[in-house]
This record gives structure tokens, C-alpha cells and sequence, in this order.
């Protein structure tokens, strides 16, 4: 690359940091209880505490939190709160892979920077996920691009070298995020009956992909204790995968300009690219995630992926797409007959108005899915004075017991991920009879409750904050 193209994907890159940290400016916790969740897995990892609830098929992402969490604070900087950098730089991550993909596949730099700002321009919502969050999905997206990358461009050069490190990768997420490989499974399978000549002659070295599906079920059933026969059932994702579900548009995940700009990259695609067959999986990936979707719409069940995943999939599939639509309208300007410079100023005229369209909605998200703060400043002081006690279970409300581990390094007595005695935790917060409370206590072996009401129920007052904390 030149210089100048360097300068400029440097400057794109720092935009994607920016953009996709923005929401942190004024709050410096996580937002999703997702991230909450992981990180206090994370911390409890091979400890007592650790426990095989929701999320424990993404024991590897957890593992990889755990490592970088004693990494960071070697530098004696506090894990949780550095958190907040997380999604702007694995987002910046992934923007590169992309970029890097994009330009190996077209052979074309201003293409694979479209690519990337289309990119970027994926939105974010406390259901859906995205990069505004770290999780195992947002982890995930850099090596679902590489892998497709090898796999394909495997085929297409025969090189089994390649398709084999595909196979490295694919291995390689199933313990952090299975469903980005599922997802895949459909998409790939399509994409080799372009192919099928090949794959035939090397049906011995085909055979490897077998390994795929047995190390993920032999995975899967040694996590959950399940059972061969309950498989199938596994792979079906209905109604409840996620706390609203539906409804949900498109543009909830990518703006309007997005997808009419791929709309033209696929016509561009297939009109006017004279090796169909290389670029026929950027048409088949969103065509695969539309089916499952609609699939979604009249019988309630996904398969492979939950529904809200398929919706962020179908959006990764666009800005390749998008990028090949704003080529092709550019190349139509250009064979408009009038001088080279009116050219020029159309040209800048229609990049400002797609940036512009791209990026104005950024900001709004679906109304049952906007940010939540876990815990604000105050949370936090009185969370800290916990964290000076010795340990012990602490009942508090489900939304703030998501942080009791990760700064308080505490157990609670229930999350608002984990939903386990969550609707007898609400109870007891409800209750006015300290018998029935004590009662409560007992059951959960609780030793300290945090709660914004004061009470008198014979419990220990040792700190008052904005919530006050009781010793059992």
C-alpha cells in the first residue's frame, strides 16, 4: 500500500474506535449484563463460585477474559473498569480483519475501506448485541471472517492448506461462540456445490470436516451432562432466546442507504464480475439469513442460530456489499459525459450524502432495547466498602447483583442474567414481615443484603450509601 492509503485506513480505523466507544464517554461501567455476566464468570473461573448456568457453552471467552484480566492488572489497572475499551478495540480488530479480507479478495483498497466504514455503521442494542459490546458474538466476528475467507479462497485455489486453517479456526470458536460456526454451516455447504468437481477429487481430505461436528457435539453434551438424542432439539432457537424477541426491523441493524447500496452490489455482482463463482458467497450469505429468518417468521423456531443472532449475521453480510454498490454507482458516474472536474465534485458530493445517511441513525435504537446502566457512581462507592468485607453471599436486587462479583468479588444471591430464584429474590425485597425475610435468608445462606430501602429487621446496619447494607 501506498502512503496515502495507509494515512487514510489509520484514519478510519481511529473513527471506528471513536464511534464504537462513544457510548461510554459519559459512563465508564459496561452496559449490557451480558458483559457482567462474563466477567464475573470470568473471575470465578476453576473457583467454587463458577457455576454451568446460562452462557456455559462460551467457556472459552470467559477463559480468554480470565488470562486477559490477569494481564491488565499486572499494570494494576482495574479490569471492569478498563472493560469499557474492549469493544472499540476488538472493533477496530475486526475492522481490519475485514479490511484485510475484502482487499485479498477484490484486489481492491478502496473497496475493503468501504467495507470497513459500512462496517462500523452496524448498529447496537441491548438485545441484538453489537460491537458497542464485548461478548463471545462481538469476539467472535473477526475469525467468522477469517475462516469464511480461508475456506473459500481454499476451494477456489485449491489449497488445502487453507481450508484446513479454516478448519483451525472454526475448532477453534466452538468453545467461545459455537453459534458463529453453526450459522455457517448452510451458507458453506451451498458455497460448495460451486464446487463440487473439487471437493469430490479431495473427497479424503473433505473427510476432516467431519471433525467439526463431532468435537462440537462431543463438547457440547460433556457441558450440559445432555444426551445424543436431545441434539436436534439443541440446534432449534424459539420464541424467549432473548428478552424482546420481536419486534424488529432491518434498519434497527443497518441503515436504509446500506441496503440499498448492496441491492446494487449484488446486481453489480452478478452483471458485471466475470468470475461469478469468487464472489458468489457474498450473495449467498445474506440470501441463507434471509431464508432463516423467514423461516423464523412463520413457525417461531431458528435453526442452527437464535433469531436475534441471524439478524446481526445478515447485517455482517452487507458492507461488502454495500461497498460494491458505491463502486458501481461511481463507475455509472463516471460514464456521464461532462468534464472531469464536475466528475470530481459529484463524486465528493455522493460519498458525503452516503456517509451521511449511513451514520445519522446511529444513535437510535428500538425503544424495548435501549442501554441500561447496570450501577452509576454512587453503586459503585457503596459496592467497593463491600468488597472490603470478608466474603460471603450477598442478596441484593437482581440488576445490581450483575456487579457484585466483578467489583465487590463477592457471590450473589441471584443476577439478572441468571434467573434462578430471581422472582423470590423481587419477593423478598417486597415482603413486610421480617419473619418471612429471615426465613428467606436462611434458605439462601445469605450474609450480607444491600437495598435501597432502610429496614428493621434486626440485621446489622454496617454501611449507609445510597444503598444500605446490612450483615446477616
Amino acid at each position: 500500500m501506498k502512503r496515502r492509503e495507509i494515512s487514510l485506513l489509520v484514519f478510519i480505523l481511529i473513527s471506528v474506535f471513536i464511534l464504537v466507544y462513544s457510548p461510554h464517554f459519559n459512563y465508564r461501567f459496561p452496559y449490557f449484563i451480558d458483559e457482567w455476566h462474563h466477567i464475573s464468570q470470568s473471575y470465578n473461573l476453576f473457583e467454587e463460585g463458577y457455576f454451568l448456568g446460562s452462557g456455559k457453552l462460551e467457556i472459552g471467552f470467559q477463559l480468554f477474559l480470565r488470562i486477559l484480566s490477569l494481564i491488565i492488572e499486572v499494570f494494576r489497572i482495574n479490569f471492569f473498569l478498563f472493560y469499557k475499551f474492549l469493544p472499540a478495540l476488538w472493533a477496530v480488530f475486526s475492522a481490519l480483519v475485514l479490511f484485510y479480507v475484502v482487499e485479498k479478495k477484490t484486489s481492491n483498497f478502496y473497496i475493503g475501506i468501504l467495507a470497513v466504514i459500512f462496517f462500523a455503521s452496524i448498529k447496537s442494542n441491548s438485545d441484538i448485541g453489537g460491537l458497542w459490546f464485548f461478548t463471545p458474538l462481538t469476539f467472535s466476528i473477526p475469525f467468522v471472517f477469517l475462516y469464511i475467507y480461508f475456506f473459500t479462497e481454499g476451494i477456489e485455489k485449491r489449497d488445502n492448506q487453507m481450508i484446513l486453517w479454516s478448519l483451525v479456526i472454526m475448532i477453534f470458536l466452538l468453545p467461545i461462540h459455537a453459534i458463529s460456526v453453526l450459522f455457517a454451516i448452510p451458507i458453506l455447504l451451498i458455497y460448495c456445490l460451486f464446487h463440487l468437481k473439487y471437493i469430490k477429487s479431495e473427497w479424503k481430505f473433505f473427510y476432516w470436516f467431519l471433525v467439526l461436528p463431532l468435537i462440537g457435539i462431543l463438547f457440547y453434551l460433556q457441558i450440559t451432562k445432555n444426551s445424543l438424542f436431545n441434539l436436534f432439539n439443541a440446534i432449534q432457537f424459539r420464541l424467549g432466546f432473548g428478552y424482546a424477541d420481536l419486534p424488529f426491523s432491518f434498519f434497527d441493524v443497518y441503515s436504509l442507504i446500506g441496503f440499498v447500496l448492496a441491492l446494487f452490489g449484488v446486481i453489480f455482482i452478478i452483471l458485471y464480475k466475470k468470475d461469478l463463482k469468487k464472489y458468489s458467497l457474498f450473495v449467498i450469505w445474506p440470501l441463507i439469513m434471509l431464508i432463516s429468518l423467514a423461516i423464523f417468521k412463520v413457525t417461531g423456531v431458528s435453526f442452527f442460530s437464535p433469531y436475534q443472532r441471524n439478524i446481526y449475521y445478515f447485517a455482517l453480510s452487507l458492507p461488502i456489499l454495500s461497498a460494491f454498490g458505491v463502486i458501481y454507482l461511481l463507475q455509472l458516474i463516471r460514464k456521464i459525459k461532462i468534464s472531469e472536474f464536475v466528475i470530481k465534485i459529484i463524486f465528493v458530493i455522493f460519498i458525503m450524502m452516503i456517509l451521511f445517511f449511513t451514520f445519522y441513525q446511529y444513535y437510535n435504537l428500538p425503544e424495548r432495547a435501549q442501554l441500561r446502566q447496570i450501577i452509576d457512581e454512587d453503586d459503585y462507592k457503596d459496592l467497593l466498602f463491600l468488597r472490603s468485607l470478608d466474603k460471603g453471599v450477598v442478596l441484593a436486587e437482581p440488576l445490581i447483583s450483575n456487579a457484585i462479583t466483578p467489583i465487590a468479588k463477592m457471590q450473589p444471591a441471584t443476577t439478572s442474567f441468571i434467573l434462578d430464584y430471581r422472582k423470590e429474590v423481587e419477593t423478598f425485597f417486597s415482603l413486610e414481615s421480617c419473619d418471612k425475610e429471615n426465613e428467606m435468608l436462611g434458605i439462601y445462606e445469605v450474609d450480607y443484603i444491600l437495598t435501597k430501602e432502610k429496614t428493621d429487621c434486626g440485621w446489622e446496619l454496617i454501611y449507609e450509601g445510597k444503598n444500605f447494607l446490612y450483615a446477616v
